[in-house]
């Protein structure tokens, strides 16, 4: 793969449908799903935004996934971590476990 082609995930983050095959890979479905915005350092509640929609709360991974069924029909949507911290979004980057959580997690600056 050229340098051209490669997927910088640090910027572009992740659609609906790559954030929901990387859930599935989690074997407890009944997982919390948090966000980190400092490489899984801290956590913090869930808050993400796909399309203009913001999804806060506590959700599972389960719940998540059904959530993205449900309520958006185009998989190649991308979804964006919100923060207020930072003043807008932010790509994920990377999915991870932290204790007993499913983090999804954003590195960069």
């Amino acid at each position: 793969m050229s340098n051209d082609t490669k997927v910088d995930w640090n910027t572009r983050g992740k659609t609906i449908w790559n954030l929901v095959g990387d859930l599935y890979s989690f074997e407890d479905h009944q997982m919390p799903v948090k966000i980190s915005l400092d490489g899984g350092k801290t956590l913090l509640p869930l808050e993400l935004l796909v399309d203009g929609s913001s999804i806060k709360g506590d959700k599972t991974i389960k719940e998540l996934i059904d959530y993205f069924r449900i309520n958006f029909r185009n998989p190649n949507l991308e979804v964006r971590l919100l923060t207020t911290e930072r003043e807008g979004t932010l790509p994920i980057s990377i999915l991870g476990k932290s204790g007993k959580c499913c983090v999804l997690r954003y590195f960069g600056q």
